[in-house]
Formats: C-alpha cells, sequence, structure tokens
C-alpha cells in the first residue's frame, strides 16, 4: 500500500469537490442582483458608470472566490506535505 499516493488521490478529490462547493456557494459569474443595479441607477450614474461599478462588483467576486477555492486545499496540502516529512523523519535508517 502507497500512503503518499493515496492521500495524495483523496487531496485531489478532496479539492475538487470543495472547489465546486465554493462555486456553487459564491457563484462568481452571476450578474449582480437587481437590487445593485438599481442603487447605481437611483445614484444617477451614467451608463458607463454603472457599467464600471458592475464590474467592480463581478471582479470582487472573482477574488472572492479565488480565495475560497483555492487557500484551503493548498494550506491542505502544504499540512500534509510536512507531516508525511515528519513520519518519515522518525523511520530508522536501515
Amino acid at each position: 500500500m502507497n500512503w503518499r499516493r493515496g492521500l495524495f488521490r483523496l487531496w485531489v478529490i478532496v479539492s475538487v469537490a470543495w472547489v465546486a462547493v465554493a462555486y456553487i456557494l459564491i457563484d462568481p459569474i452571476q450578474a449582480p442582483n437587481q437590487a445593485k443595479i438599481a442603487e447605481a441607477m437611483r445614484q444617477n450614474y451614467s451608463p458607463d458608470q454603472i457599467t464600471a461599478y458592475l464590474s467592480g462588483l463581478r471582479r470582487d467576486r472573482l477574488i472572492d472566490f479565488g480565495a475560497l477555492a483555492m487557500v484551503p486545499p493548498t494550506l491542505i496540502l502544504i499540512a500534509g506535505a510536512i507531516g508525511f516529512w515528519v513520519v518519515v523523519g522518525f523511520r530508522s535508517s536501515n
């Protein structure tokens, strides 16, 4: 049994599931809701300003999605590699 390969495959499966859940929770492609558009229109913004405002909201959602989707799996991979390194260090040299 190869623990390194098995744990890596488990990490890949869990990471893909995590990214899918993060996508469902944040949905970075979703257009801003009608309340945000109405708010921008009440401020008497020009159409170009409204477009820039909505683009900024979408960009913020993409950044949030990237952070939520990538940071936890990366930290888990690093922690697993460090843990494996520590365990290997306790093996006898024979």
